[in-house]
This record gives structure tokens, C-alpha cells and sequence, in this order.
């Protein structure tokens, strides 16, 4: 009871903080409406929802609308000015490698765990030789990491048919049905699934999971940089 009581108290700090880091205190009282894209529904995002659910947002002079965009169009959203800010990883820092003029301004995850989760009648790594695993993207976060779990059991990734499904929620729905064999999921997913009698095969971790990027001309970073007044 103690650890779940620290989890949560822990969990509502870092979202203060979050805000707080992010959005200091806005010098007027007028309300600055912006607009952040998340790619799936999962604990990723989960300081996003308290910090509005708060009020810490408001607090700081901002009126934040969350929205759920497909990872691949994130950073198409940012450069479109359609959102100020994206959480999408791997796709953006890919359009930013290709050139795009988006920033990394905050890690708001350092390390995020994912589980490699399969289908009871899956009894070992090598059972899943022709089998299907269900993804979010083409070569989205979960599908690298998948990969790599993967490998980390001597098998090969390109023994298994890659199937795209959507976000988290979907992937766990598709395994269910028999869809698919085997996904990479995040928590809280992993542990809905094993309590339906699920098999976790193997989990890792992987860096730099969350971020926040933005484009210089659709908002002023500067002003959320500096430190509160007292």
C-alpha cells in the first residue's frame, strides 16, 4: 500500500514539474491556447492528462488541448502549425535526420519499458517462425524495439510476418482476437494481457521514449525557459 501511495505521489510530481519545467507562469492573464499531438494511449502520456486534470496548465496561463495523431504525421502536424508540440519519436527525429526544423526541448521520459507479449499457444521464441506481429507503424518505436527483443533471443525478425495495426490499445485487441501472434506493448497493456493468460517473452528497454519537439515559428520557447519570478 506504501509503494502505490509513493508511485502515485511520485507520478503527480513529475507532472508539476513537467508543467512547470515547460510552461512557467505567463506574464498576462490572457489564456494562450496550444495544442499537443500524442501518437497512442498509454502511460506515455499519462503526466500530459494530470497535468491538465490539475489544473497546472491552467495555472500557467495556458489552455492545453491534447489530441491523438498517428505517429507518422506528428512532425507533419508540428510544420503545418496544426499542433505546437508532437510526443512522436522515432518518425520525427527521422524527418529531423532528413532535414525537417524541429527541436528536441524536453525528455520526459528517459527509459521506457516494453514487453514483447504472445499468444498462449506460443511456447518458445522459435514458435513464432511465419507467425504475424502486430505493429504501430512502419518502422515506429515498437517495431524497432520488437526487433531487437528479438533478437536478444537468437531469433530472426525477418522470420516473422510485421503487420500494422495502430496504437497500443488496438495491438493488444489484435492479439486477442488471434489477429497477430506476438506485439511489443508498454504498460499498462502488458499486464491487462497476462491476466487474460497472456505470455510475456521477453522485455527491454529502450531510451529517450517520450519527447517534445516544436518548430521556432509557430511558438516562443524562450518565454517557457525562463524561471519563475517569486
Amino acid at each position: 500500500m506504501r509503494t502505490a501511495q509513493t508511485q502515485i505521489l511520485s507520478r503527480l510530481m513529475f507532472a508539476a514539474f513537467l508543467s512547470a519545467a515547460l510552461f512557467p507562469r505567463a506574464l498576462d492573464a490572457q489564456t494562450e491556447k496550444i495544442r499537443i499531438a500524442y501518437s497512442s494511449r498509454s502511460n506515455t502520456i499519462t503526466p500530459l492528462y494530470i497535468a491538465a486534470d490539475k489544473g497546472f496548465f491552467r495555472e500557467e496561463g495556458l489552455e492545453v488541448e491534447l489530441i491523438q495523431v498517428s505517429p507518422r504525421l506528428g512532425a507533419l502536424a508540428v510544420m503545418n502549425g496544426d499542433v505546437s508540440f508532437t510526443t512522436s519519436f522515432v518518425s520525427t527525429f527521422r524527418g529531423i535526420l532528413q532535414g525537417l526544423p524541429l527541436k528536441v526541448i524536453l525528455i520526459a521520459l528517459k527509459k521506457g519499458m516494453y514487453f514483447l507479449v504472445v499468444r498462449p499457444e506460443i511456447k518458445d521464441i522459435q514458435d513464432l517462425k511465419g507467425k504475424k506481429l502486430g505493429v504501430a507503424t512502419v518502422r515506429g518505436t515498437d517495431q524497432l524495439v520488437a526487433e531487437e527483443l528479438l533478437r536478444s533471443k537468437g531469433f530472426n525478425p525477418a522470420l516473422v510476418q510485421q503487420l500494422v495495426i495502430g496504437e497500443t490499445p488496438l495491438r493488444a485487441q489484435a492479439l486477442a482476437s488471434g489477429a497477430v501472434q506476438a506485439v511489443s506493448i508498454s504498460p499498462p497493456y502488458d499486464l491487462m494481457l497476462q491476466q487474460m493468460g497472456y505470455k510475456i517473452l521477453a522485455q527491454g528497454i529502450i531510451i529517450l521514449l517520450t519527447n517534445f519537439l516544436f518548430r521556432r515559428s509557430i511558438i516562443d520557447i524562450t518565454r517557457f525557459m525562463e524561471p519563475k519570478s517569486k
